[in-house]
């Protein structure tokens, strides 16, 4: 970049982070560079592209994120916490870089560190500098996010699950002061609960059922006064933890019906028991990883995740027609649009209908009529490839 700077006499302002396989929102650009203007970190949402209600694993991705950036993002904005970057979908201002290059010897991303993306949020805000998380928007029926497939089994949501949980829970701690610790202590606090938190939770589920089927074995047997006076403490108690459950998986049920309907978010309830055992494994791979490493006085290694490239297929749910292509790129206006709508005949193209009512010149009619026959081209050869 600094190359093409020199060479071409010119200087860009913004950096933005992705991944190969990421799905880039049409309107995400126009977002982080009105932000831009005020902040020097933008992050835009990041959310897993939608995948049937049978694949578990996936789904856990899909309301974990859709709450966590519903609630806790929300949550550290107001509250004046530090943003982590997401790794993709984010901003970086040329002023940012510069004074992260400065200040960490010429390393910008810290190349031991294996979430770099979350020490790069922190030391940014360390630096003073402004940050801001994007919720998440629904328009025209889709969130405006980054949308990518994460790891689909266990086994893979495992592996990347624990590069997470050793990056911020454990690995972190090397990275900053006790000052910079007491200044947030509160978000680093939260960040690394789940090194308890993840290897308690299938412990209470299967503390759980086991009181449940005791209990109504005990009731069903002896009747519910068998349970004693010494044990009257005990229904209210766990009638309140029940209601914090239910609560909590009332909020997560609502945050993944907003981006993926509630069809798919009926079952977070029960996706939340498989993510429960998900990061329990997770967390007991990195506390062992991370404890190898620093006995054998070995450097962390980073461990790959396999990504999935999304297909045509897992697009056509957001693939816009062509008015709405055509008025989102003000083209033409919403109200001509409409015009051309309610007067064309069924035997008429739109594009051609545009062309004869003046609404398009014939140079985009032109661009649009190419690019459907360089369309058609692809499709009669993936057909023929298939057929071979």
């Amino acid at each position: 970049m600094i190359l093409h700077e020199e060479e071409h006499g010119v200087r860009f302002d913004m950096i933005l982070t992705h991944d190969a396989e990421d799905i880039i929102d049409p309107d995400a650009l126009l977002w982080i560079n009105y932000y831009a203007q005020s902040h020097d970190m933008v992050q835009i949402p990041v959310l897993p592209l939608p995948t049937p209600p049978r694949e578990i694993t996936h789904g856990v991705y899909c309301d974990e994120f859709c709450e966590y950036q519903y609630k806790d993002m929300m949550a550290r904005s107001l509250m004046g916490g530090f943003i982590p970057s997401n790794g993709v979908g984010t901003g970086f201002s040329r002023r940012a870089l510069e004074r992260l290059a400065a200040a960490n010897s010429n390393r910008i991303f810290e190349p031991a560190c294996l979430t770099e993306d979350y020490e790069n949020g922190c030391r940014i805000a360390g630096l003073g500098l402004p940050q801001k998380f994007i919720p998440i928007h629904i328009r025209h029926g889709r969130a405006i996010a980054t949308r990518e497939y994460f790891p689909r089994r266990f086994g893979a949501a495992v592996r990347q699950r624990s590069r997470w949980i050793t990056g911020i829970g454990l690995q972190s701690w090397e990275y900053h002061s006790r000052r910079e610790t007491m200044r947030y202590l509160y978000w680093f606090w939260r960040d690394r609960k789940s090194l308890v938190g993840n290897i308690a939770g299938p412990l209470a589920n299967l503390i759980f059922v086991y009181g449940a089927a005791t209990f109504a074995w005990a009731v069903s047997t002896h009747g519910v006064w068998a349970l004693g006076h010494e044990a009257a403490w005990l229904a209210p108690a766990s009638a309140a933890g029940l209601s914090l459950q239910a609560l909590h998986a009332a909020i997560r049920v609502w945050c993944c019906s907003r981006v993926y309907g509630w069809r798919f978010a009926a079952l977070a309830p029960v996706r939340v028991v498989a993510g429960n055992w998900i990061n329990c494994f997770a967390t007991c791979r990195a506390i062992s990883t991370y404890a190898s490493a620093r006995l054998h006085d070995r450097p962390l290694r980073w461990v790959k995740t396999d990504h999935a490239y999304p297909n045509r297929a897992a697009l056509l749910t957001n693939r816009k027609k062509l008015g709405e292509i055509l008025a989102g790129g003000e083209w033409i206006t919403h109200a001509d649009l409409e015009t051309a709508l309610a007067t064309q005949p069924p035997t008429r193209r739109l594009g051609e209908h545009l062309l004869l009512l003046g609404l398009i010149t014939e140079e985009i009619f032109t661009r649009l009529s190419l690019c459907r026959t360089i369309c058609r081209s692809a499709s009669r050869r993936r057909n023929r490839s298939r057929c071979r």
